[in-house]
């Protein structure tokens, strides 16, 4: 008997990791967990294109009525078509929105009000090419598509999620922590440390801002994806009846990165490469007698400029390689590797796509937290900004910023003259002991 048991053990772990490991699409996470979401409402932002419509289609995969809020209704309305035709699945809703519009926004969140239930919420939409502009509302353009309408819906749902005792789930992104100090938020904005400050993020969400350096970006791309991860993590340790989460996807090819990002990204890390490359030989060189000194920086230029050349998708394979693993989830924990790297779309929503659709028990340990893949939370200090912020000022302070933090974006918005949407958190923390605390996600 004891054998029958041990194989059967062996059989529900060997699925588990095959629909949970790097390389893994949500709609084969979805087949192979079985997940069946008849009957419940999903509503997701970006959902056309990219991670967005890897996560919707997983969910119409597993039978959830999706609502698009969509910023193009006829493309949306072309993929969801596309979408219901190869699922079965015509249980679908196109509103229409403009997330740089908070007009906009209120008009679909009164919408969404017609829904008789919301189960999940996904706030994915994001634009990295997006020119910067300040908008009608007085914001830049990138923090208010990425924060600021998402927060104005979150505000909105709330009641509605309560009452299905639902969850929200947020894309996020590695590089957002303000404690990583070769590549995280504060050297992303190219600011000085402390630039996750609320008085210094203030400086910047009403003025245009220049191209991010690296890959000439929307330059507040990782500040909108900073604000919403700590969103979540704000409404992880204040609600007992509604979870939130956030997702990082890896390095995934999706039209907002697949052109001048990834380009960029590639040619960088060539000249890096080669360019390193080059003086290891050119010291070589020298050390053996065969090569003179004045020559060995030639040897440097040299190969930093067949790096930028040469570069291609070798490069992003080299780099994930040599990074910690869900850095780009080019591989898993395992240290098995993906076909593809950068990954794909699909690979990459498949984060988004469990934490909206397993059971709510098997994500409990993890809610706030930012997570890769299957709700996996690495530890490292430099990848969850909370984490870091708790381990660098206590948790008492780190919640003290959550709290004024949301209260800062409540009065940005008021001022912005939507102050029509009262707070819906709840004023004291969750009843649940330490849920959402850096404790216990660690444990």
């Amino acid at each position: 008997m004891w054998q029958i048991v041990a194989i059967l053990v062996y059989l529900w772990a060997l699925a588990e990791s095959s629909s949970c490991n790097a390389g893994t699409t949500s709609v084969q996470l979805i087949k192979e967990k079985g997940y069946n979401l008849a009957g419940q409402t999903h509503v997701i932002t970006g959902g056309d294109s990219g991670l967005g419509l890897g996560i919707a289609t997983a969910l119409m995969e597993a039978n959830a009525k999706v609502v698009f809020l969509a910023h193009d209704v006829n493309k949306t309305q072309t993929m969801a078509r596309s979408i219901a035709s190869r699922t079965g699945n015509h249980d679908f809703r196109i509103i229409s929105v403009d997330l740089t519009s908070l007009n906009s926004t209120r008009k679909a969140a009164d919408a969404l009000m017609d829904e008789q239930h919301i189960n999940v919420f996904i706030g994915d939409a994001g634009g990295i090419m997006l020119p910067s502009f300040v908008t009608a509302d007085g914001f830049e353009s990138e923090v208010q598509l990425e924060y600021f309408a998402h927060f104005y819906f979150v505000q909105r749902l709330l009641p509605k999620l309560r009452e299905s005792r639902g969850r929200i789930v947020f894309t996020g992104s590695d590089g957002i922590s303000p404690y990583d100090k070769i590549a995280g938020l504060c050297s992303q904005l190219r600011e000085a440390p402390g630039c996750e400050a609320i008085d210094r993020i203030a400086t910047r969400i009403g003025r245009v801002v220049p191209p991010q350096i690296f890959a000439h970006f929307n330059g507040n791309e990782f500040l909108g994806l900073y604000l919403r991860v700590m969103l979540a993590r704000q409404i992880a340790l204040l609600e007992t009846n509604v979870t939130a989460f956030s997702f990082h996807p890896g390095w995934a090819d999706t039209p907002g990165t697949s052109g001048v990002f990834d380009k960029k990204a590639e040619e960088w890390f060539g000249m890096f490469f080669l360019g390193n490359a080059g003086l290891v030989l050119g010291v070589l060189g020298f050390l053996s007698g065969l090569v003179p000194l004045k020559r060995v920086p030639l040897g440097i230029a040299l190969g930093g400029l067949l790096g930028y050349l040469f570069a291609g998708k070798w490069v992003a394979a080299q780099y994930c390689g040599m990074v910690p693993y869900y850095q780009c989830l080019c591989r898993g924990p395992d240290g098995t590797s993906t076909e593809t790297c950068p990954i794909s779309s699909l690979e990459g929503s498949v984060g988004g796509a469990y934490l909206a659709a397993t059971h709510v028990s098997e994500i409990l340990n993890v809610n706030g937290a930012m997570t890769v893949l299957c709700g996996n939370h690495p530890t490292d200090l430099t990848f969850d900004p909370y984490v870091g912020m708790v381990d660098k000022i206590g948790e008492p302070a780190a919640r003290d910023y959550l709290k004024a933090l949301y209260k800062k974006s409540q009065q940005w918005i008021n001022k912005a003259g939507y102050g029509d949407v009262q707070s819906h958190f709840v004023d004291t923390v969750s009843d649940v002991d330490g849920i959402g605390s850096r404790v216990q996600i660690l444990m």
